[in-house]
């Protein structure tokens, strides 16, 4: 029984623990500010508005406001972006000596008090401290500064009547931890007009290729298809020429392994070597010139080959748009002539039941 109630009691501990972190989850709500690549969360306790909110009037540089329930804290997303920023483009490209600089430059204004690095979202901010008097009101502020993808974003919060307390502090605290950009970048992305080349240059070499390869076989087998009905032709034309020549329309016998009737001059004439007669360098150089000769007329074979291919292709891409015109004219007339028909049904309708109406 006791082992039960301890179970039972770390079970409904360890929802009180979800339910609260949950609770607690759900409180920050994040907002995106596009122009700036730029997330950031806060508290559904302060009133938030960005240019995307209806309705909203912001200032020429600021992106995004946020209000306490109370007025007293606000929070603001400023960014400037000009030449000097998109020369530098990130902190991170600065030297320390100009970083330093950079620091004195703006702590020579009375406002700022002192400065500090702290680092949100995986880019390096400098802190600054605030204080200055408007309308007798004294006016505490923070401001986190940044230069990233040739930017300058400032995050300033602001305690009107008094300095932030702890709970204000942490709050701002977990504001900046919950910044997260869409992508940084030390220097400005340049365009490699050479590379687009180079992809166009590939493209079109592998495009060409694909079609040298389809022509080649396309005009192989039309080739083969010409030799085919060649061969065809002339074995008809020679059955007719046999069965002319013989009385009985037959072929005639064979007499010692050849036809007779008809004879060349193959049949009077001795075969023999005609290489014989030529010397061992005579050879030489014909059987060079015969493998120069082959090369030549295989690459010249090659050319006529993918030259009736590209024809073969070309006529077969022109019946495919001819066939596909006529397709697309034939269902448009079906189209019509069925909606013609369909009126004509109805009109025939109409009339029959105003017919039998009169009777």
């Amino acid at each position: 029984m006791k082992t039960l109630r301890k179970i039972s009691t770390a079970v409904i501990c360890i929802l009180l623990i979800a339910l609260c972190t949950f609770t607690a989850a759900a409180k920050d709500k994040r907002y995106n500010i596009k122009e700036l690549d730029m997330s950031m969360e806060f508290p559904d306790t302060m009133t938030v508005v960005t240019r995307e909110t209806e309705g909203a009037n912001l200032g020429e540089n600021i992106y995004l406001t946020a209000v306490g329930t109370d007025g007293k804290l606000s929070m603001y997303v400023s960014m400037i972006q000009n030449d000097k920023t998109k020369e530098v483009y990130s902190f991170e490209n600065l030297s320390s000596e100009a970083l330093e600089a950079y620091k004195d430059e703006i702590l020579q204004n009375d406002e700022y008090t002192n400065c500090r690095q702290g680092t949100y979202g995986k880019v390096d901010f400098l802190d600054f401290s605030q204080k200055y008097s408007e309308n007798s009101v004294d006016i505490y502020g923070r401001q986190s500064i940044t230069l990233i993808n040739g930017m300058s974003i400032y995050i300033t919060s602001q305690s009107i009547g008094d300095d932030f307390t702890t709970e204000e502090l942490n709050l701002i605290k977990g504001c900046l931890d919950s910044i997260k950009f869409k992508e940084v970048n030390l220097e400005e992305p340049h365009v490699n007009v050479l590379a687009i080349v180079i992809w166009i240059i590939v493209i079109l070499l592998l495009i060409a290729g694909i079609f040298f390869v389809v022509a080649f076989f396309l005009g192989k087998q039309k080739t083969r298809q010409n030799r085919s009905r060649s061969l065809e032709k002339k074995r008809r034309a020679r059955e007719e020429f046999d069965g002319f020549g013989s009385m009985d329309g037959t072929v005639k016998p064979k007499e010692s392994g050849r036809l007779s009737g008809y004879k060349s001059s193959g049949d009077y004439f001795e075969d023999f070597d005609d290489d014989s007669l030529i010397t061992v360098q005579g050879k030489s150089e014909l059987m060079t010139a015969k493998k120069d000769d082959s090369f030549l007329k295989k690459i010249v074979d090659i050319l006529k080959t993918v030259a009736v291919g590209v024809k073969t292709l070309f006529t077969r891409l022109g019946y495919f748009f001819t066939n596909l015109k006529r397709l697309i004219k034939s269902t448009s007339g079906k189209k019509k002539g069925a909606k013609k028909r369909s009126r004509q049904v109805r009109r025939g309708a109409s009339k029959e039941y105003d017919v039998f109406r009169d009777r």
